[in-house]
């Protein structure tokens, strides 16, 4: 009966990962669906089970709100200061 109360605290854990981790996953597939050059801003909701629901839903528990700043592409080639540095080649002896 001691392990009980572990085991409780375990699964309600792991069930609010999973949650948590649905709940991310529409967000960025929200946000992949918009241009990100136009910039836009929106409000996603969610149940306490992390389902996808309208704002005026009862079951509406967590609001999720997303706002992307519009990203310009610089015009050209990439100057020299934001390229990725290369990695050092392995020495063999």
């Amino acid at each position: 009966m001691g392990l009980l109360g572990d085991g409780i605290v375990t699964m309600h854990r792991a069930v609010n990962s999973n949650m948590q981790a649905g709940i991310i996953q529409a967000v960025i597939n929200n946000s992949q669906m918009h241009a990100y050059a136009s910039g836009y801003s929106t409000n996603l909701y969610f149940s306490d089970q992390g389902t996808e629901v309208t704002a005026s839903d009862s079951t509406r528990v967590y609001t999720a709100t997303v706002t992307a700043q519009s990203l310009q592409m610089p015009k050209g080639p990439v100057p020299r200061s934001a390229r990725m540095p290369k990695a050092p080649r392995p020495k063999f002896r």
